[in-house]
């Protein structure tokens, strides 16, 4: 027979074996929660990198734009002028619906 002691212990054994059970199943939780993230960073820095990238590129490409903006407007003043009124009406054209809007 058992005594109220045995079952004392039986009892603390069996909470202990549950409790050890659970921080079995917290660890696969947290392993597979890991290698999900893992996974998601590696996507999202894939994703930055492929974006920087693209930036990079059209950063060049307004560079050489400019570069070729310049040196055409530089070498005629005939365009440079054109470009200039173009500009200009621009600005009015945005001065004039600023001022219609604050009339609203």
């Amino acid at each position: 027979m058992h005594t109220l002691e045995d079952m004392q212990i039986d009892q603390r054994v069996s909470d202990i074996y549950k409790k050890v059970l659970r921080l079995a199943e917290q660890k696969e939780y947290y392993h597979k929660l890991c290698l999900q993230l893992q996974a998601n960073n590696k996507e999202l820095t894939e994703k930055l990198y492929e974006r920087e990238n693209a930036f990079q590129d059209i950063l060049e490409k307004l560079e050489e734009a400019e570069d070729r903006f310049r040196s055409k407007t530089e070498s005629d003043p005939k365009e440079k002028a054109q470009l200039k009124k173009k500009l200009e009406q621009h600005v009015k054209d945005i001065d004039d619906c600023i001022d219609w809007l604050k009339n609203i």
